[in-house]
C-alpha cells in the first residue's frame, strides 16, 4: 500500500497526471478517448453492431439512463468529446423496449437514492442545487 500511495503522491505532485488519472474531477470527466478508437471504429447505423439491435445495445440502454441524470444533478458532461456515442445514446433512450424497462418516475428515484447516499455524487449535487437557488435569486 506504502509503495502504491508514493507513487500516485509523485504523479499528483508532478503534474504528470491527466484528467482521466484524477480522482473523479466532474468537469474534467470525459469518455477517455486518446486516439479516436471509439469514433472511428464500428458498424454504420444506430446501434452499436450497425442497423440491427444487439445484446451490447440492451445492456447499453439502461445504462446510459443513469448517465442522463447524473449529467442533469452533477451538471457534467461524460460524452461530449464522443459524438458517435452521444447518437447512439440517443436512439437508444427512443426505443420503446428501453423506456419501458423502467418504471416512469425512474430518474426521480435514483436521484433520491443517490441524495441519500452521503457521497461525492450527492455532495456535488447539493453544490448545483445552491449554485442554481442563487441564480434565481439574483
Amino acid at each position: 500500500y506504502f509503495a502504491y500511495g508514493a507513487g500516485y503522491a509523485a504523479i499528483r505532485t508532478s503534474k504528470a497526471a491527466t484528467s482521466v488519472a484524477c480522482p473523479w474531477p466532474f468537469p474534467e470527466t470525459k469518455v477517455y478517448d486518446p486516439n479516436g478508437f471509439y469514433e472511428e471504429n464500428g458498424q454504420p447505423g444506430p446501434y452499436f453492431a450497425g442497423q440491427r439491435i444487439s445484446l451490447v445495445d440492451a445492456v447499453f440502454g439502461p445504462v446510459f439512463r443513469y448517465f442522463d441524470v447524473f449529467e442533469r444533478v452533477a451538471d457534467a458532461r461524460f460524452f461530449d468529446a464522443a459524438p458517435r456515442v452521444r447518437a447512439w445514446r440517443s436512439v437508444l433512450s427512443q426505443r420503446a423496449s428501453v423506456r419501458a424497462a423502467v418504471a416512469h418516475d425512474h430518474p426521480q428515484r435514483l436521484e433520491a437514492f443517490l441524495r441519500e447516499r452521503r457521497s461525492a455524487l450527492s455532495r456535488r449535487m447539493a453544490r448545483v442545487d445552491g449554485a442554481a437557488v442563487e441564480a434565481a435569486v439574483r
